[in-house]
């Protein structure tokens, strides 16, 4: 359902599975953005919108 609302705002994202102490879960990812200025811009999109709360971080993808 989020991953729908940030499409539904114009913004990309993917889902990524991830093995935590609780068990399997889905992690939901904005990007990939060609650049860390456009990566900030949507990050505060998304909290405009509150799509994400408190302060959702920025990670280079290896190679980038």
């Amino acid at each position: 359902q989020l991953l729908d609302r940030m499409r539904a705002q114009g913004l990309t994202g993917y889902l990524e599975g991830v093995e935590g102490a609780k068990g399997a879960t889905v992690r939901v990812r904005g990007g990939p953005y060609a650049s860390r200025e456009a990566a900030v811009k949507a990050r505060d999109r998304l909290l405009a919108a509150k799509l994400a709360s408190g302060d959702p971080r920025i990670i280079p993808l290896a190679g980038r």
